[in-house]
């Protein structure tokens, strides 16, 4: 009888984690092409600057960055990752729900040079970031189109008790993600090219 009823739980316990691998992977695909339908609907305010103009940010490195609000969420810009084949929106403020859409503007901008970019460990957001390698070149484009390029220069394992260990250091773009157990975080430091 004992035995029985180990069998049974034991089965009930890998129907469980079946179903929850196929919610995780529903989630996953939700939020890929929550992206990709947000991709397709950025549409970027290019400014002409006039011989001799400095760009705005560059005057003024505090401004808000441009936002573009679609359904009802307010964008960014993109990140561009080529060698995960990755280009995808990046919304304004970073939430819970925002994060089950799209990576997230956690802290910082493009402007002043701290900014940091957090999304969910889906193969469709940034599932693969602990690929990337030294080196490896990194695009934002905001609103207004300009594109700002960033080099991979180091990649590291913060624990949950380092929170605070994400927004120190003097890091042009930092991306970063948890790992699939979700007790640790995959953080990218990048500078700027």
């Amino acid at each position: 009888m004992k035995g029985k009823n180990f069998i049974r739980i034991g089965l009930l316990c890998l129907c469980i984690a079946l179903l929850l691998s196929l919610y995780n992977g529903y989630c996953a695909l939700r939020a890929g092409k929550s992206s990709n339908d947000a991709l397709g609907k950025l549409e970027f305010d290019q400014d002409t600057l006039l011989e001799g103009e400095t760009e705005d940010y560059i005057i003024n490195p505090d401004m808000e960055m441009p936002i573009q609000t679609i359904d009802g969420l307010d964008y960014v810009g993109m990140i561009q990752i080529p060698a995960l084949d990755l280009n995808l929106p990046v919304l304004s403020e970073c939430t819970m729900a925002n994060l089950d859409k799209a990576p997230c503007r956690y802290l910082g901008t493009c402007y002043k040079e701290n900014f940091i970019i957090g999304a969910h460990n889906s193969y469709y957001h940034f599932g693969n970031l602990k690929k990337l390698k030294q080196g490896d070149v990194i695009a934002f484009v905001d609103m207004k189109e300009r594109v700002f390029q960033y080099k991979v220069v180091g990649t590291e394992i913060l624990m949950p008790n380092q929170g605070l260990e994400l927004e120190q250091g003097n890091y042009d773009l930092t991306l970063f993600t948890c790992t699939w157990a979700g007790y640790s975080r995959v953080v990218v430091r990048c500078e700027k090219i």
